[in-house]
């Protein structure tokens, strides 16, 4: 990853939130509120300019949940465009979604609607193992 400006301690204090938060989406909001509750205060803008900075250097990806707005999550690997994402609707988690089987989805969309998908921006919304299995036990 390519790393551009300098570090301050405001970026160290981001960054440290985002490993902890490794695969989750989050907002800026979210981290100024942490670092106050924290006893380390950043303000908003800064947190958003920090991102953005974080964004162009590939240590940070932006979303935009359709819900929640712009979000952010911490880039441990390398995130090769060309894959999709799945994203947890109850706990937020963010994974990867590396399967040939999206390689045969993208061409029937291309193909037969005219549509090319832009994968590094695609994420399908649904239940992740963990949060399914609490919900069956909170059936019971």
């Amino acid at each position: 990853m390519a790393r551009t400006g300098y570090h301050t301690r405001q970026r160290e204090l981001i960054a440290d939130f985002l490993k902890t938060h490794e695969g989750e989406h989050v907002r800026a909001a979210d981290i100024a509120a942490h670092l106050a509750v924290s006893g380390s205060p950043v303000g908003v803008a800064t947190v958003y300019r920090t991102l953005d900075m974080m964004t162009k250097s590939g240590e940070v990806k932006k979303y935009i949940d359709p819900d929640a707005g712009a979000c952010y999550v911490f880039a441990s690997q390398p995130c090769d465009s060309r894959h999709y994402h799945l994203k947890c609707s109850g706990c937020g988690k963010l994974i990867h979604l590396d399967c040939s089987m999206m390689s045969d989805l993208e061409v029937h969309i291309a193909r037969e609607h005219s549509f090319e998908l832009d994968p590094g921006r695609t994420v399908f919304y649904g239940t992740c193992a963990e949060c399914g299995a609490k919900r069956k036990d909170n059936d019971k």
